[in-house]
Order: C-alpha cells, then structure tokens, then sequence
C-alpha cells in the first residue's frame, strides 16, 4: 500500500493542511507543539477508526480556532494493487466515506461496517497489519527486528505484495 496524501482540515492545530506523500520511508520533523504527532495519530485513526489516541475521544481534535459550523475531518489518498482509494472520517460532521476506483468503476461506502470490510477484501488492511507493521511504537521495532529472517521476509512479502521481498528485505 501506498499512501499518497493526506489531509487535514480543523483538526488538532492544523487548520487547513495538506501534503503528498512519497513512498519509502517517510521522517515527520517539526517543532514541538507543531502537530507532528497529531499528523501521524490522525493517519492511524483515519486507517482504524481508532480515535484514542487523542485522549479516548473524537471531539477532543477540534480546532479550538474552527466556527461552530467548520467541517473537521481527516482523509487519506492511497493506492494497492491497482485501486486508487479515498478514506475520509468526519468528526464534524459526524460521518465516514471510502471511494474505491480501479479503471472507470468507482464504489463509494458510507456505512461503517461496509467500510472496514473493504478495507480488509480490496486493501487488505486490517487493524492487526495497521497496529503491527505499519504505525508501530518506536521500541516496537525491536520486535520485528529479534524475529527470524523467514519470518521478517514473510511480512515484507505480505505487505509489500512481492515476490522479491526476501532479497529486499536483505
């Protein structure tokens, strides 16, 4: 999976933010207090639906400077395997969206349940991947890092979806 972009809008100290996302290794620098780490929360809980990471509650990421009527959501653009893929999760107003497109079709989803199953059959994200590989604790590294080499290379192959992931991982 690639992600692409990611957008935030009136979401913890980002007002209106936006970036593209190159695939590799990615590094977030900033200051402190500058949203660094509300960046990478918001991508996990736009990915899971797992918002407590900001104090157990979706209200609390509300821009304190946003209008009473201001949109606050967070959504992410990405491609796998041939389907591009928008997720959005609205904390105001209180909704999701996934849009799915591969070629000229493209599916739209609204309800949660139909959301996280796509995500699972189309993207094959599901929240144990997310949590393990992918938005994992800095010393949590150290736990894939201690596995076998076969087991690391069958990982790499799982989420890198290739068939050369045992030289790469090397």
């Amino acid at each position: 999976m690639h992600l692409t972009k990611v957008t935030l809008k009136n979401f913890g100290p980002h007002k209106d933010f936006s970036c593209e996302l190159r695939s590799g290794l990615i590094g977030v620098v900033g200051y402190n207090g500058s949203g660094k780490s509300t960046l990478i929360n918001a991508i996990y809980a736009c990915l899971t639906n797992d918002f407590s990471r900001f104090e157990k509650r979706k209200a609390g990421v509300i821009n304190d400077l946003a209008g009473e009527e201001a949109a606050c959501y967070v959504e992410v653009e990405g491609r796998q395997e041939g389907t591009n893929f928008v997720l959005r999760r609205n904390i105001k107003p209180s909704s999701s969206r996934l849009t799915l497109s591969s070629g000229t079709k493209e599916e739209v989803y609204r309800k949660q349940g139909d959301i996280e199953q796509r995500l699972i059959k189309d993207l094959g994200l599901t929240r144990k991947i997310v949590d393990s590989y992918v938005f994992v604790p800095q010393w949590g590294m150290f736990d894939f890092l201690s596995q076998t080499p076969a087991k690391r290379a069958e990982v790499f192959s799982y989420l890198c979806k290739t068939e050369q992931a045992e030289s790469i991982s090397k």
